[in-house]
């Protein structure tokens, strides 16, 4: 079911031409959209004439993303950003130029993997700050990174070396997580899953399954058993087995 909404309507359509226009340019509603968005139906399935006033319901079309291009962050100097990023968490630096917004500031670009970057804006008269950042409304809580198990068995390892405080792995029932802050208060996740999706499937299609079976079963949160049953059944629809026929 599609959720709709009245535009607003002008007193009324004067010229005749403009009408007879709407009406040749009317469109079948298909769920969320309407082509275009301004079209108008006959009143009382009768053509239009002089005057006409009676507007179709329409939706406001999206405006479809197709994932995260890049995030930016307002750093402190140059340095701190390059040691952390890249000498931590291995995130090659790929260019620096100036901030071009505002030129008294540096830009750094970090390539996080897939093609997507993070970046920085950094300041050489701003310092790093060890109070953590505020949790309130509109603030990021956490930035969460890649990483495989083999990788998180070392993790608490390497940072206790830098003597960076941090949470210990946490077992989230579909993946496992270890938190920590970075030089400017911002809490970092490192997460690996603990499964593989079938051959053609992302971790996303995986989890929207287990969680359908999740909720279908009143549990509380997402775990092996419902990751398990999960693969198993976008398995068995992209491959059917004689035996099920």
């Amino acid at each position: 079911m599609c959720d709709t909404k009245e535009r607003a309507r002008p007193a009324e359509v004067t010229d005749i031409g403009l009408a007879q226009q709407f009406r040749e340019m009317r469109h079948v509603q298909i769920c969320n959209r309407i082509w275009p968005t301004f079209a108008i139906k006959p009143q009382d399935s009768q053509p239009y004439s002089h005057g006409a006033t009676k507007w179709e319901k329409t939706v406001e079309r999206k405006i479809q993303a197709q994932g995260i291009h890049h995030i930016t962050l307002t750093g402190a100097d140059r340095q701190t950003s390059i040691d952390f990023w890249e000498g931590l968490l291995g995130f090659s630096l790929i260019f620096d130029q100036p901030n071009l917004d505002n030129a008294s500031q540096g830009h750094l670009y970090f390539a996080v993997g897939k093609g997507q970057t993070l970046t920085v804006f950094t300041d050489e008269a701003r310092k790093p700050q060890t109070d953590q950042l505020e949790d309130k409304i509109g603030a990021v809580h956490h930035l969460a990174f890649a990483i495989s198990q083999s990788v998180l068995t070392q993790v608490s390892e390497r940072l206790d070396e830098r003597d960076i405080k941090h949470t210990g792995i946490k077992d989230r029932g579909f993946m496992n997580s270890i938190y920590f802050y970075d030089p400017l208060g911002l809490r970092i996740e490192l997460a690996s899953y603990r499964f593989v999706p079938p051959e053609g499937a992302t971790h996303g299609d995986v989890l929207a399954e287990a969680h359908r079976l999740r909720v279908e079963r009143e549990d509380h949160a997402i775990a092996d058993v419902h990751v398990a049953d999960a693969i198993e059944n976008i398995m068995t629809k992209r491959q059917p087995r004689m035996s099920d026929t």
